[in-house]
C-alpha cells in the first residue's frame, strides 16, 4: 500500500528505485538487496497488485540484467556486488547486455547465468490468460467474424499456454524445495516456441493490418512490444535463440531426460585454445 500510495505516481527510476527499497523488486532476494528472503511465489502477489497501474516490473527495459544478471548476483555475488549492482539493475539505470569468453572458470559464471536466463525466459509463473494468449483473446473479440477454423486455433493455443503455466508453477515448487531438474530447458523450449505459435496467430488475425509497424525508431521504449503486436512477432524471432537454441535445448532434454547418447563431438571439458578449427 505504501508503495502505491507514496510512489504511484512517481516517474519510473524513482518508482522502482522505491520498490527495491521496501524489499519488493524480488522478494526472494536478501534483506537489503530488493527482497526480503521469502519465498518467490510471494513476489506475484506485488506483480498482480501493481499491474493495473502498468508497472508490473522493469523486464522489458532491462531483461538480461533482471531476468539473468540480478539472481546470478543475488545468488553468488559479495555483498559489495549486492550493494553496487542490484539496484540500478532493477531499475534500468544499467541496462546489462551477455558475453562470454573463457579464462580460467569462465563457464562456471556463464553455465549459472545461463540457467538464469533459461528460467527467466521460460519459468515466469504469470495470472491465466495474461501475456501474449491474452492479447490474441483481445484481438479475437475485437473481429467482426469468429470463423471456426480460427476459435479452434485459438482454443488450441489457449490450452497449451495453460499447460506451459501449470508447468511452471510445478518447476517453481520443484525449485522451491530444491529439486534439481530439466525443467528450465523444458519450459524454455516450450514457451519460446508457444510464444511464437501466438504472435503468428495475432498478425493472422489482423490480416494486411499485420504488416504495418509503428516505427523502428533508435532508442524505442522496448515497453511497447508489451502491447504492439507487430514488434511482438518481430522480437519473437529471437526467443528461439536466446538462451540456448531450440536445438541445443532438444540435445539437452534428449541426453538428459530421455537418456539417448550423446552426439559425437569433442570432450566438454576441453579448454578453448584446443579446440581444432580452421586456419
Amino acid at each position: 500500500d505504501r508503495l502505491l500510495t507514496e510512489f504511484g505516481e512517481a516517474d519510473d527510476k524513482t518508482f522502482y528505485g522505491a520498490q527495491f527499497d521496501l524489499g519488493l523488486a524480488r522478494i526472494d532476494f536478501p534483506p537489503g538487496h530488493g527482497g526480503l528472503g521469502g519465498e518467490p511465489k510471494l513476489q506475484e502477489i506485488v506483480d498482480t497488485a501493481l499491474e493495473p497501474i502498468g508497472r508490473r516490473g522493469n523486464w522489458m527495459r532491462n531483461a538480461i540484467g533482471i531476468g539473468m544478471c540480478g539472481p546470478t548476483i543475488a545468488a553468488r555475488g559479495t555483498e559489495e556486488q549486492k550493494s553496487r549492482f542490484l539496484r540500478p539493475i532493477f531499475t534500468a539505470e544499467e541496462v546489462w547486455c551477455q558475453l562470454f569468453s573463457e579464462p580460467g572458470q569462465g563457464w562456471s559464471v556463464a553455465n549459472a547465468t545461463l540457467m538464469n536466463e533459461r528460467v527467466s525466459i521460460g519459468g515466469n509463473v504469470a495470472p491465466r490468460g495474461s501475456g501474449a494468449i491474452g492479447r490474441a483473446v483481445e484481438v479475437w473479440k475485437a473481429r467482426a467474424d469468429h470463423e471456426p477454423v480460427l476459435r479452434e486455433r485459438l482454443a488450441g493455443l489457449w490450452i497449451e499456454a495453460e499447460v506451459l503455466r501449470l508447468g511452471n508453477m510445478r518447476a517453481q515448487s520443484l525449485r522451491q524445495a530444491g529439486v534439481p531438474g530439466p525443467q528450465g530447458s523444458l519450459l524454455k523450449l516450450g514457451d519460446a516456441e508457444l510464444g511464437q505459435r501466438i504472435v503468428n496467430f495475432i498478425v493472422d488475425l489482423l490480416g494486411a493490418h499485420g504488416m504495418l509497424s509503428p516505427g523502428y525508431e533508435v532508442g524505442r521504449d522496448r515497453d511497447i512490444e508489451r502491447n504492439d503486436p507487430i514488434i511482438a512477432f518481430l522480437s519473437s524471432q529471437a526467443t528461439t535463440i536466446a538462451g540456448g537454441t531450440s536445438q541445443i535445448m532438444r540435445n539437452i532434454i534428449g541426453e538428459r531426460v530421455l537418456g539417448l547418447p550423446r552426439e559425437p563431438g569433442l570432450d566438454p571439458n576441453t579448454p578453448w585454445s584446443q579446440i581444432p578449427r580452421n586456419t
